[in-house]
This record gives C-alpha cells, sequence and structure tokens, in this order.
C-alpha cells in the first residue's frame, strides 16, 4: 500500500495559519466617532503610569457636551474601589490612527495623558480597537512631599472618636463605661505593638508612591519595609493606598505575628493584577492624623484580639480585649468607632 504523507498538508494549513495571525491591517480612521463607537477589549489595551505597566477594568470615549473639539476619556478602575477618572481630551486625527492627550483639572494632583487609538482588522479576529496610553501622575499638593511623618507607638500615638463613647456594656454583673474600656484597650496595644516596634513613619512622593519605614525595639533608626502607591479620593481628605498579595500579607503578619489567620482584611480589586486597596480618612495641618473606614478598622481590631493581643499579655489585658471586641460587635457598634493614628 502506498503511504500517504501528511507533512506537507500540515505545513500548508500551519503557513495559511501564520499568515493569518500575521495578516492585521491599520483601519482607515477619519472621525472621532470611531472611538466611541464600539467597546474597546481588556486585551487590546496597553497603559503605562509613570513608565511602570497598569492595571485598568476599561477605557471609554464619549462625546463632549461642553466642547465639541474634545472627547472625554473614562479611564474604569485605575483607582482601585474609587470613582473613575473622567478626563476631557483633545483629538488629533491622522490617516490609520487617532492622537490624543489631555490632563485632569484636580487641585491635588496633575493627571496627564497621551494616547494613540487604532483600529486593526485581521482574517482570524475580525476588526478590533486598540488603545496604547501612556500617564503621567505627579502630586501637587493635600500633603507635605518628602516629609517623614513619624507614628510612635511607644508614645500612645492611636487614640479613638465614637459617638457611642458615654455608653456602657454590662459583663458578668459588672458595668463599664465604653469610653474607659476603649481607653485602657488602646493604651495596652500602643505599650505592646512597642516591645517590637517603637515607632513608624510615612514619606510621600510627588510620584504617588509613599514608603513606609519601621523602627524596630532597640533600634535608632527606622529601616524601608515597604513602598506602596497612594491616590487620592474623590472625597475629601482621603487616601488610598495599594498593596499587592505580598505586601497585604506582610502588613497581616505584622499586625497579628500568626500566619495561619492572614486571611486577607483588604478585598482585591485587581484585575490582571493584585491590588488591595485601603482607604485613610486623614487631615494634615501640623501633624497627619488618619483612621480606618470603621468596617476595616473593626477587621483590624478582631485580627490583633486573636493573636498577638494574646502574646504576653496579663489575664485582665485580654479580659479587655474581648470586652472591647463585644463593644465593638455588638448591635454592629462598631460603625461608631474611629481609631486615629497621629504622626509627632
Amino acid at each position: 500500500m502506498k503511504k500517504v504523507s501528511f507533512i506537507p498538508l500540515l505545513m500548508v494549513l500551519l503557513s495559511f495559519v501564520v499568515l493569518s495571525c500575521n495578516n492585521v491591517d491599520d483601519v482607515t480612521l477619519e472621525n472621532p466617532k470611531d472611538m466611541y463607537s464600539s467597546e474597546i477589549e481588556l486585551n487590546n489595551m496597553s497603559v503605562v503610569l509613570n513608565g511602570q505597566q497598569h492595571d485598568v477594568e476599561n477605557l471609554k470615549f464619549y462625546p463632549s457636551n461642553d466642547d465639541s473639539t474634545k472627547l472625554l476619556m473614562r479611564i474604569e478602575g485605575i483607582i482601585p474601589s474609587d470613582s473613575d477618572l473622567i478626563i476631557p481630551v483633545n483629538v488629533i486625527p491622522t490617516q490609520d490612527s487617532i492622537i490624543f492627550s489631555g490632563k485632569n483639572s484636580d487641585p491635588r494632583y496633575d493627571f496627564e495623558v497621551r494616547g494613540v487609538y487604532k483600529k486593526r482588522s485581521s482574517i482570524v479576529y475580525g476588526t478590533h480597537n486598540h488603545v496604547r496610553l501612556e500617564c503621567s501622575y505627579k502630586v501637587i499638593d493635600g500633603l507635605k512631599l518628602e516629609h517623614p511623618y513619624v507614628f510612635r507607638f511607644d508614645k500612645g500615638c492611636i487614640d479613638f472618636s465614637s459617638e457611642d463613647a458615654g455608653s456602657f456594656v454590662d459583663d458578668k454583673g459588672n458595668t463599664y463605661n465604653n469610653a474607659e474600656v476603649a481607653k485602657t484597650v488602646i493604651t495596652d496595644i500602643c505599650k505592646n505593638i512597642s516591645r517590637e516596634t517603637t515607632a513608624m513613619q510615612f514619606l510621600f512622593h510627588e510620584n504617588g508612591t509613599m514608603d513606609i519605614s519601621l523602627q524596630k525595639a532597640g533600634d535608632t533608626e527606622m529601616k524601608p519595609w515597604m513602598t506602596v502607591p497612594y491616590w487620592f479620593s474623590k472625597s475629601s481628605n482621603s487616601i488610598i493606598l495599594v498593596f499587592n498579595d505580598e505586601q497585604q500579607l506582610q502588613v497581616c503578619y505584622q499586625w497579628t505575628g500568626l500566619p495561619n489567620i492572614c486571611v486577607p482584611f483588604l478585598v482585591n480589586y485587581g484585575f490582571r493584577t493584585s491590588a488591595y486597596p485601603l482607604k485613610l480618612i486623614y487631615t494634615d495641618e501640623d501633624k497627619l492624623s488618619f483612621s480606618f473606614d470603621p468596617v476595616i478598622g473593626y477587621r483590624i481590631y478582631s485580627m490583633y484580639a486573636r493573636a498577638k493581643g494574646l502574646e504576653g499579655t496579663t489575664a485582665e489585658e485580654q479580659k479587655n480585649f474581648s470586652l472591647f471586641k463585644d463593644i465593638l460587635s455588638k448591635s454592629n457598634n462598631y460603625e461608631f468607632w474611629q481609631f486615629i493614628f497621629t504622626s509627632e
């Protein structure tokens, strides 16, 4: 029987596939309306922020009612868990692409964009949109830049504020004032933390990153711990720190000391990469003070009370930790409590 070789046929098929995939043509663009006539898929976006690849959920363009010469570009998910950025952009059509550029109007930072929009056509994938976007993010106001904010646990840098502080709690026939319990517990927390870490430092940079350093007990200087991006929230006096997988576990371990209970207390808002945002509500006058969202504050305290709050503490301290947890959890009282960190 005559043998039939399938190799030539296979080579022909492979050649056809390769030629088809490589046969990608740019489609002529003459009207900026092409930019908002169809969706842009995630895989067809290239976003660079301050020279680094950055994760976003989506890009969309809209007509501007205020200026017919501009479009509005919505960048969805660039600030995890917060509102989208909407930037008016100038558009310049060329033969096979549309060049766009624009700038935001937030007084706290400059956010500039430059990009190229194209439509591409291939035999395999048909016509699709493609965007290459370069962003520049520079902080100009709202926080002191290159100024070390030092939070000293050995000097009691944590305090509280609560609408529920004047209430009372009963425990085994005894009645306790909520504010007195809170003050005792927070004093003990600062004392316990300072046995290992006496101080923490924040250093904000104009490129939207913040260095966090720690001073361990017995050391005379701060040592770098991690660097995280920070964004100004749409709401006033709020910033959002963004941790990656490794960093949020480091924060958890630093706070609890027990890796087996280090479940993420933050929600991952990343799309192609991990992003765990933590919103801080702050005031920056002579000192920097910040607090957490009450839900996050309750999670953080609960984790501490189950871990480091039990290490090297007396039975009386542990009773107070448990009592304060009951105060916070009763009828969702944690919504009325704020844990406040204040720098020197």
